[in-house]
Order: C-alpha cells, then sequence, then structure tokens
C-alpha cells in the first residue's frame, strides 16, 4: 500500500507482520503503559519506570494494524503483550538519518530527521507505526518541527536509552 504523504509517495507497512528489533517506551502517562492481551484486548500488566528519567526497553516481535507485540522482562521473568505502537519509539544511530520511500536503501530519500543523544533532551523520537525486513516504518519530525513519515534503515536505529549507539 502506498499514498502521499507531504507530496511524497510512501510504502506502508504491511497491516501485520513480524518483527525483530528494539524500542523504548516514550508514554508520558504517570499511570504507566498498558499492555494488553491482543491489539485492542484486556489490559494484562502496567509498566511503570521506577524511577524519574528510567526508560524500559522492549523486544519488539510483531506489528499488527498499529500495535506492537512485545517481549519485555519483568521480576527476573520474560513476559510478552500487546502496547499501542505510537507510544514505543528509538533515536537515531547518528545524528541526522535520511527516511526513505521504501524498506530498501535504493528508494528515494523523503526526508531527513535528526536526533539527540539519549540522555539529552528532546521530544523528537523516531515512533514506531510498523516494520518490514528489520526496517522501521515510523513518524518523526524534521529539524524544522514538521512531522514526516518513512521508513528508517536498519543501520540508523538506536534502541538503548542511556548512550549513543555506535554507527
Amino acid at each position: 500500500m502506498q499514498s502521499a504523504i507531504f507530496g511524497q509517495t510512501i510504502a506502508h507497512p504491511p497491516k501485520s507482520c513480524d518483527c525483530d528489533l528494539e524500542g523504548i517506551l516514550f508514554d508520558r502517562d504517570s499511570a504507566g503503559l498498558s499492555v494488553r492481551t491482543s491489539p485492542r484486548g484486556r489490559v494484562s500488566a502496567i509498566i511503570r519506570a521506577v524511577e524519574d528519567g528510567e526508560q524500559c526497553t522492549f523486544r519488539v516481535i510483531r506489528h499488527e494494524h498499529g500495535w506492537l507485540k512485545v517481549r519485555y522482562a519483568f521480576c527476573d521473568t520474560t513476559k510478552t503483550g500487546w502496547v499501542y505502537g505510537r507510544l514505543v519509539g528509538l533515536w537515531l544511530n547518528r545524528t541526522s538519518s535520511p527516511l526513505y520511500q521504501n524498506p530498501d536503501r535504493a528508494s528515494k530519500p523523503v526526508s531527513r530527521i535528526s536526533s539527540f543523544y539519549p540522555g539529552e533532551k528532546t521530544d523528537h523520537p523516531a515512533l514506531l507505526i510498523g516494520c518490514q525486513n528489520g526496517w522501521l516504518f515510523v513518524e518523526a519530525k524534521e529539524s524544522t518541527g514538521k512531522p514526516v513519515r518513512g521508513w528508517l534503515s536498519p543501520q540508523d536505529q538506536c534502541a538503548n536509552p542511556y548512550t549513543p549507539c555506535a554507527p
């Protein structure tokens, strides 16, 4: 599926797809993140940061219609559940990265997005919408603040909330 976003034709991710990537919780709700039994299902757990500034990371194993199936550690056990995708994001592996029309470096770049390294204050993480073959379909902001969507390559992804990833 493709659509025109800001004058660019962007390939959307499949409605559901297996993933194998890391993500960071960016939910600012102090009540915590609801983990569900299925997309839009009943709440099975609430994840809260233990201390101010602490960030929770997930292993994202699937996406379906804007929801992410995640694996996370809790009290020395591993649990699996579903979270709303726009509450999970990641940083960039470098200070500026291109977003592509398709999940392929040979496709046309549609924009460049910027990100600060983890630990620096920013309101511009790349939020996860979907995935395909290691690539992420994200929503982010250009340095001007203009919202943009596109495909972020695996080499440009960083899900470490505390230190920069090596490019």
